[in-house]
């Protein structure tokens, strides 16, 4: 009984001790992590966020985000942050790589793509709205 409960307790303790570094696996950092600083005043073109309501953020809308940026002709960079316990995290567009017209139909495509989530927050023109913490893989 006591094996048992010093295993959990072990096993409990590696979870939370390493969560951060298993939710960086799939992470993109677009600048080096002595550039990101997320509580600066930055003006992005585009952020995503990808909220919870008690039960996780859907990562199959943050997959389908990441594979669409990969596969765009000019893979613009952006700034992941996370910022909440169940996985929040904002992806954050300058979007500075494209024109008028490409930025455009960059955001246009992106809402389309989220439209159907209640779990998603498009904001346009803004500085980041939850200013987190940046992921890294250090």
């Amino acid at each position: 009984m006591r094996n048992s409960v010093k295993l959990i307790i072990i096993l409990t303790l590696f979870a939370f001790t390493h969560q951060n570094k298993l939710m960086a696996v799939n992470t993109i950092i677009t600048k080096p992590a002595t550039e990101l600083k997320p509580n600066e005043n930055t003006k992005y073109r585009l952020v995503v966020s990808f909220i919870s309501k008690g039960a996780g953020a859907k990562s199959n809308k943050r997959e389908e985000l990441i594979n669409f940026v990969k596969k765009h002709k000019k893979q613009p960079k952006y700034t992941m942050i996370a910022w909440g316990r169940e996985g929040e995290t904002d992806f954050c567009f300058e979007l500075t790589e494209l024109n008028k017209k490409e930025q455009t139909k960059f955001v246009k495509s992106v809402k389309k793509m989220m439209k159907d989530s209640d779990l998603v927050i498009i904001y346009e023109n803004t500085e980041n709205p939850n200013k987190g913490r940046v992921i890294s893989l250090d």
